[in-house]
């Protein structure tokens, strides 16, 4: 339990440290308020460890008497403190104390988790938005390549080189890359919305994180959500304990003190006196079995729990390492087709040298490169994005 808690204070201030720097993308609000979030678990939790700890009671009484017999009015004035303190639970006041540090730790850490998925949003819907600003670039190369080719298809179907079909396809592949043009742009301010719900920065100035891939180790050994099923297993743990010493010997300590005083026409009055004592005691209850085994269970189904996200994240990072190996395979794919289309342009810049190729082809061939480079970055955006999949979960130092 010990390991547990120190490796989790341990991957708490490392999260805390590396992840303050990249929280700057979130708004001020935001940060304000997982920082206020915190501040309140803390407190809560200070609260939580002392609540075994029973008040002390003070009372101050005051009354008058008068009735209508010769011995007239009397005062009275009475002050009393009293405390009824457990100083043994059978282990009750330990677990109380250890559930207190538990539930501290899980709390922050779910703030923590939860600031970390906002932080991981920011920036996967801000590599999404550079990815459309990309697509939307190749689209109006593709657009200006379209144009191209309909004055080329016209001049042939004038010749009558072509029927009206070449032309007509030429015509509506142009209207079909303009509406995706139209749609992407729409996608963007959609984009833009809710990136401004997490980021007041202009997205264009936000330079991009570079996150390392981790060893699977380190992704299991440093993941946040792993961590808190097991911090909540402890957590259970001693809810269990606590339950089971509710029905185990107590011993508790009662002490109390008062101070009374009566003014009357008979004269004044003081007494002062104190008592003190002990008392051992045990519930008996025909619920606590049941209590106890169902809290036993509970504590059981929670590690049980914890071994599924274990393997859950173990799966998702197969995935995850899966998928980047699809897109490293796009990426080599794109950059064979980027030479070929480098051999394609050269080709025809010596074409048209000779007069054999007009500009038109020139600048169409400039555009399909272009295309293709354009490519490359977006498959480059998409890695990058499939790597932050990785922190969602994962507390790295260079995050």
């Amino acid at each position: 339990m010990k390991k547990i808690l120190l490796s989790s204070f341990v991957l708490l201030n490392l999260h805390v440290n590396s992840l303050h720097a990249n929280s700057d993308i979130l708004t001020k609000n935001l940060q304000q308020d997982f920082q206020l979030k915190s501040d309140q678990i803390n407190i809560s939790s200070d609260s939580l460890g002392n609540s075994w700890i029973d008040p002390i009671i003070l009372s101050i009484q005051k009354n008058k008497n008068k009735n209508n017999s010769n011995l007239g009015s009397e005062d009275f004035f009475g002050f009393s403190a009293n405390l009824n303190q457990d100083i043994f639970r059978s282990g009750g006041i330990f677990y109380a104390i250890k559930y207190a540090d538990v539930a501290r730790i899980l709390g922050l850490k779910n703030v923590k988790k939860l600031k970390q998925t906002k932080v991981i949003s920011a920036y996967s819907l801000l590599l999404k938005i550079l990815k459309n600003d990309k697509m939307q670039l190749q689209k109006q190369l593709s657009i200006q390549n379209a144009k191209l080719n309909i004055e080329r298809k016209n001049e042939q179907y004038l010749a009558g080189l072509i029927d009206i079909t070449s032309l007509n396809d030429a015509i509506l592949k142009k209207i079909a890359n303009e509406n995706t043009l139209l749609n992407l742009q729409d996608a963007k301010n959609t984009l833009l919305l809710n990136f401004k719900k997490l980021s007041t920065k202009e997205y264009k100035d936000i330079k991009l994180l570079h996150v390392k891939i981790p060893s699977k180790d380190e992704y299991i050994n440093q993941n946040i959500t792993l961590s808190i099923k097991q911090i909540e297993s402890q957590n259970q743990k001693y809810i269990s304990k606590l339950t089971k010493s509710k029905y185990l010997p107590k011993l508790t300590i009662n002490a109390s003190y008062h101070a009374n005083k009566i003014n009357s026409q008979r004269g004044d009055l003081k007494d002062d006196y104190y008592n003190y004592g002990i008392k051992l005691s045990m519930p008996l209850s025909v619920n606590s079995f049941d209590e106890i085994e169902s809290s036993r269970l509970k504590y059981l189904i929670s590690k049980n729990q914890e071994q599924i996200e274990k393997h859950n994240q173990s799966e998702k990072y197969k995935k995850i390492k899966k998928d980047l190996k699809s897109i490293d395979k796009k990426i080599s794919l794109a950059k064979e087709n980027l030479k070929i289309y480098q051999t394609l342009l050269d080709q025809t810049k010596e074409l048209v040298e000779a007069n054999i190729k007009i500009e038109d082809d020139l600048t169409i061939m400039k555009n399909s490169k272009k295309i293709r480079e354009i490519q490359l970055q977006i498959h480059n955006l998409e890695k990058e994005e499939k790597i932050l999949e990785f922190y969602e979960d994962f507390t790295g130092n260079n995050f």
